[in-house]
């Protein structure tokens, strides 16, 4: 019988006894007459008591006696189960108790007590202890120790009291602005402050913080990588942990808590350059046997006595250590630990820890069983009543609540405190069951039907966090081998992931459905969005390969031409954003070609925007805007409006490179009004940015700077990374512009995470003139070598390109002109790029403008200008 089960029912009824002995002892010692002055209350209170005495315990027998003829022995464990489950769910009036809740720690599976990852342990504690903020990074394998490690130190320090812990492992979510609340708590700022731009807010936060400090512990946080490459998925949350990895005047501690080893998102490198990585494996021999005897207290089962035969046998890992004591005392005919032992010795070393939990698995009763493969089949963390639902009414509710509590305890599956969730999180523990196929499979069926009914409304998808309903039925169906169901959850979550360009998360769902779908044109479908998800994370090569299995596909179908031309488009945009502009013109005629033969406008309106951005790039201009205002015609009538504001916004630019500014501000207002009537913020972020190029155009770098700072925020949020990149430029122009090195800086730097290589020369080209401008011989030589290189290779690749022809030549500036021959490089460079694109004023007058950093003390300045420009100076001074 359970302690705890004796011990409620002990309490219940000392309760009663101590309140009856009260009543007494007061009416002996007259203290009711003197606390109301009436001598008969004594005796009121006698009778209440009384009353209240008879009513809980004819209350208790009824409940004992129908128990009993239910099957419970008498005075045996189901009896109390029952009596104590029912008494704790009667509400009183205006107040709503809550069941007491057994003392088992929140997290994690392994005991909650100290066990000595000596040097990790070591290494952690000073982190903790420094003054300046940190990113933690404390990743290694399930049941490594990692979560017990980060309590225990947290505990013995400062910080202790001041963490704030987001278990995604409990289903939680966790993101730039969770943080920004965390941080802004002890500040000087007041809440409205803190509220829109989540860097900006976090910025304040930090700067405002009046504390000594505070640890944030992010539990699980394997949640927030994308499966296939560990990134961190949300670009917010990412540059969030890049500020405060870097930060050296606050005390922040953000400790991440996973099992792979983050990588940060796109190409920044905060979490090699900054970030503090502590990776846990296995326990040292000593500190193994210490969990021994945390887990078997007094030797009782004899584990500390074996204790040197088990270090190496379960290879110090707590997980393996967990599963051994479920294995030697779930079981109700108990082995000894000399037994297990010779079982474990057979197998290979790899292979014990799924054999333990085959045998915990065998060893469970067919109650324990059913129970375990209920929260197995959900997938993730759910409510005892979750579990009472998928099994069925055969067992109370309060016995499954029992039993479960139970499970946790001897660590076969893991409780999450506050509401009390349960989930299994063993691999092994969960390969075991697998066995069971058919079984598992109807639960699976069934979990994921009840399951629908959590998903958050549409309007309250804010983010890929906000589907983790949709992620977890995903995965349910994948393991039934369901591919069908499968394909259409994925098509169904692709169209909220689109938005926020995070359509690689689900890259892994969709090959393994490839070649199970029966029908050629969901495989088409299928390979059709593989090969965007692939291209979205710059992954060219596969990208092109799931394209061509497509267009393969599409000659199977009853409408080919329209199913070539659209996939013929996506290739010829994959080549563009690669930088191979001609494959991608001759694509994007072919397309047009077959759009016009076809009478297709939709195709017509694509293919012509893809060959204007490709007249652009070889610097023909004016076809550029033709083609551009054409496409856009088609758009327009076709309503289709996200093509309308792309297309609006570029042309806008074009012509703003002209000086013809206010065509280009028509253009522009005009797709700001669509953005506005539309809810996609997409679109408001692209007119943001937009908008933003136009005020540089115009020389108005303050207006740039407040457009582009708006553009960021919602590029960010929306996780598209052009944008990004496009914004934080232009904000780092507009500083340089303004004098504001340190700010320029920072956004090129983090422009920079975005970039490709040979994509982008811009970006590379102002990292290297800020570092110019602060130290000419230092890093700005770095910068402008890798600049002079990836120009050449782009215009080796595309002779017409030319603005890699322009980027060269200030690569040669900028590493000095002086030396023979480099003025001369450097002229011919900037005369092809005007042989090919003779007429930007804008382009040209920022070329001027670069001059003036980089060769501004040079004899050959003028010269040079006068070749950038293409005709004489205009009196300009830099």
């Amino acid at each position: 019988m359970s302690r705890r089960l004796v011990s409620r029912a002990g309490r219940l009824f000392i309760a009663v006894a101590l309140l009856a002995a009260l009543v007494a002892v007061a009416s002996h010692f007259g203290l009711w007459q003197k606390i109301t002055g009436n001598s008969a209350a004594a005796w009121d209170w006698v009778e209440r008591s009384s009353w209240f005495s008879a009513v809980a315990s004819l209350i208790l027998t009824i409940v004992y006696e129908r128990r009993a003829r239910q099957g419970g022995g008498p005075g045996g464990e189901d009896r109390r189960i029952f009596a104590i489950g029912l008494w704790n769910r009667i509400e009183v009036p205006g107040d709503r108790p809550v069941k007491p809740e057994p003392v088992i720690p929140a997290r994690p599976a392994e005991p909650d007590r100290p066990v000595n990852h000596l040097p990790e342990r070591a290494t952690l504690e000073a982190e903790l202890a420094g003054p300046r903020s940190a990113v933690v990074l404390v990743y290694g394998p399930a049941g490594a120790g990692k979560t017990t490690l980060v309590e225990s130190v947290l505990r013995a320090t400062d910080l202790g009291a001041t963490r704030e812990r987001f278990d995604l492992v409990a289903d939680e979510s966790f993101g730039a602005a969770e943080l920004v609340r965390i941080l802004g708590k002890n500040t000087a700022r007041p809440p409205q402050e803190l509220r829109d731009d989540p860097l900006q807010s976090l910025h304040l936060a930090l700067e405002s913080r009046t504390d000594p400090g505070v640890a944030v512990v992010i539990d699980g946080a394997q949640r927030i990588l994308e499966p296939t490459t560990n990134k961190i998925s949300d670009f917010d949350l990412n540059e969030a942990l890049a500020v405060i990895a870097a930060r050296r005047d606050r005390r922040v501690k953000v400790i991440l808590i996973t099992r792979e080893q983050p990588i940060a998102a796109a190409s920044s490198r905060w979490t090699t350059d900054d970030a503090v990585h502590i990776p846990v494996n296995r326990l040292a021999p000593e500190d193994f046997k210490q969990y021994l005897a945390i887990l078997d207290p007094g030797d009782a089962e004899g584990m500390q006595a074996g204790s040197d035969d088990l270090c190496d046998l379960l290879q110090g890992m707590p997980r393996n250590a967990n599963l051994f004591w479920a294995a030697l005392t779930l079981p109700v005919d108990r082995p000894s630990v000399r037994e297990l032992t010779r079982r474990l010795e057979r197998p290979r070393r790899k292979d014990r820890p799924s054999t333990l939990a085959r045998m915990v698995v065998d060893s469970l009763t067919p109650e324990q069983h059913n129970l375990v493969a209920a929260v197995a089949a959900y997938d993730m963390p759910v409510l005892s009543e979750d579990v009472v639902r998928l099994v069925g009414d055969g067992i109370s509710p309060v016995r499954v609540e029992e039993l479960l509590d139970e499970l946790a305890e001897h660590h076969v599956i893991v409780r999450l405190a506050a509401p009390p969730r349960y989930c299994l999180t063993d691999p092994e523990i969960l390969g075991a069951l697998q066995r069971d196929g058919q079984n598992m499979e109807a639960l699976r069926r069934k979990a994921a039907n009840l399951l629908s009914n959590r998903r958050k409304p549409k309007v309250h998808v804010r983010g890929p966090g906000d589907l983790t309903v949709e992620f977890t039925e995903l995965r349910i169906t994948l393991r039934n081998r369901d591919w069908l169901a499968a394909f259409d959850r994925i098509q169904a979550l692709d169209q909220h992931l689109v938005k926020w360009n995070a359509s690689g998360l689900i890259m892994d769902a969709r090959t393994q459905v490839i070649g199970r779908l029966e029908d050629a044109f969901d495989e088409l479908r299928n390979f059709n969005a593989l090969g965007y998800a692939r291209a979205s994370r710059g992954l060219m090569g596969p990208a092109v390969d799931a394209y061509e299995r497509a267009l393969a596909l599409a000659g199977t179908q009853d409408r080919p031409d329209e199913l070539r031309r659209k996939i013929l488009a996506n290739i010829a945009d994959l080549e563009w954003q690669h930088g191979k502009i001609q494959e991608a013109e001759r694509r994007y005629r072919k397309v047009l070609k077959l759009a016009v033969r076809d009478g297709d406008d939709e195709g017509r309106m694509v293919a012509l925007s893809g060959i204007a951005d490709c007249r652009r790039r070889h610097g023909d201009h004016r076809q550029a805007v033709t083609l551009g205002r054409e496409a856009l015609s088609l758009a327009r009538e076709q309503n289709a409006y996200g093509w309308e504001i792309d297309i609006s916004v570029k042309v806008a630019r074009w012509l703003s490179e002209q000086e013809e500014s206010a065509p280009a501000w028509e253009l522009m207002t005009e797709a700001a009004v669509v953005a506005g009537e539309r809810p996609n913020p997409a679109y408001r972020a692209r007119c943001l940015d937009g908008q933003a190029d136009l005020h540089l155009d115009d020389g108005d770098w303050v207006a740039a700077r407040t457009s582009a700072a708006e553009a960021l925020r919602h590029a960010l949020d929306i996780h598209d990374p052009v944008t990004v990149l496009q914004a934080r430029t232009t904000l780092a122009m507009a500083a340089l512009r303004l004098g504001d090195l340190e700010a320029a800086r920072t956004e090129i730097d983090r422009a920079g995470w975005y970039r490709r290589e040979k994509r982008s020369l811009i970006v590379l080209a102002l990292q290297a003139l800020i570092a110019f401008r602060e130290d000419p011989d230092g890093e700005a030589r770095t910068l402008f070598e890798t600049l002079e290189r990836e120009a050449a290779q782009r215009r080796n690749d595309d002779p017409d390109d030319f603005a890699a022809w322009e980027l060269e030549a200030i690569a040669i500036c900028g590493l000095g002109v002086d030396r023979p021959g480099r003025a001369a490089a450097a002229k011919t460079a900037f005369g092809k790029a005007r042989t090919i694109a003779p007429d930007f004023p804008v382009v040209k007058e920022r070329l001027q403008f670069m001059l003036g950093i980089v060769a501004a003390s040079s004899t050959v300045h003028r010269e040079l200008v006068a070749a950038a420009t293409g005709d004489a100076v205009r009196g300009f001074t830099p």
